[in-house]
C-alpha cells in the first residue's frame, strides 16, 4: 500500500508531498488542478518512461519518491534479478531521478535498479483506477484475453 508520494521539479510542480491513509484513497478535483500530474508521477515511479521534457522549466533535475508499506516484502523482491541485494524491511522506497539533459536513475531502498525491475513489481505495489479504466471490457481483444 502506498504511504506517501514526494514530487520535486516535475512539470509545473516545484515541490509537493502527499500522504495516503490506510485503505481506499480517492483523488478528486476540478479540471486543471493537477490530478493527472500526480498519476503521471506514480506511473514514472513504477517504470514508465521519464523524459527530460518533464523536468520543471529552469531546473536541472526532477525527483519523484514514493514509500510503500508491504506486508511480505520477500514476495515482491523475489521478482527482481538479485533480491539479496536489497535491505529487507516492511517498507519499500522507490525514487526516480531524471535530468533536463535526458539522464535517468532509479532506486529501490537506495539501491540502484533498472526501470524493467520496477515494472516487475508494479502490480504488487499499487492498483489504481481512473474514470475510464473499466472501458477496456468493451474491447473484443481484451474480452478474448480474459476468456
Amino acid at each position: 500500500m502506498i504511504k506517501s508520494l514526494h514530487i520535486k521539479n516535475f512539470v509545473i510542480i516545484e515541490e509537493y508531498s502527499l500522504d495516503f491513509s490506510n485503505g481506499l484513497n480517492i483523488i478528486t478535483g476540478e479540471t486543471g488542478s493537477g490530478k493527472s500530474l500526480v498519476f503521471k508521477a506514480l506511473n514514472i515511479i513504477l517504470g514508465d518512461r521519464a523524459s527530460s521534457e518533464l523536468v520543471r522549466k529552469g531546473e536541472k533535475k526532477s525527483i519523484i519518491e514514493a514509500r510503500f508499506s508491504v506486508v511480505n516484502v520477500n514476495d515482491i523482491l523475489i521478482n527482481l534479478v538479485d533480491p539479496d541485494f536489497f535491505d529487507i524491511t516492511d517498507e519499500i522506497i522507490i525514487r526516480r531521478e531524471f535530468t533536463s539533459s535526458g539522464q535517468s536513475r532509479s532506486f529501490l531502498n537506495d539501491s540502484q535498479v533498472s526501470v524493467s525491475e520496477l515494472k516487475k513489481i508494479k502490480s504488487q505495489l499499487l492498483d489504481y483506477h481512473g474514470q475510464h479504466s473499466t472501458s477496456r471490457i468493451l474491447d473484443e481483444k481484451y474480452q478474448l484475453q480474459v476468456l
